[in-house]
This record gives structure tokens, sequence and C-alpha cells, in this order.
């Protein structure tokens, strides 16, 4: 699951897009999670953002992990 442009809060996510797992996508809503770091989706939902064209990210979100090393 890919979430763009999203703000996690305890165990709820609110985000302005999602492409599931079935690849289904899904745009302003909420979902659950549980042991997730938005961090460490960082270079998935910028992929995903680049696929809609259309998904803002974060300007954290679009930095490589890689570069802060």
């Amino acid at each position: 699951m890919v979430f763009a442009d999203a703000v996690f809060s305890g165990t709820t996510v609110h985000f302005t897009a999602a492409v599931f797992a079935d690849g289904t996508v899904g745009f302003d809503g909420y979902f659950p999670v549980s042991g997730v770091c938005p961090k460490g989706l960082g270079e998935a939902a910028a992929a995903a953002a680049a696929a809609a064209g259309t998904v803002r990210l974060p300007e954290a979100w679009r930095r490589s992990p890689a570069a802060e090393e």
C-alpha cells in the first residue's frame, strides 16, 4: 500500500491519494494503520505521485534516503 501526501495520526492515516495492494486507488480518505513509518514510504509515494501526475508530496518525502547518508 502506498500513501501520497498523507498525515499519520496514531493508528490512522488521512491520505490525499493511496494505491492499495489490489491496485485500486483511493482519494481523500482515512485508513487504519499500525507499525507503519511514514519516512519509509518516501520513494514509493513519490513514484505513485509521478504516475498520477497530480499528487503533490511534501518536500521531505521527495528526498532520497541515500542522499541523507
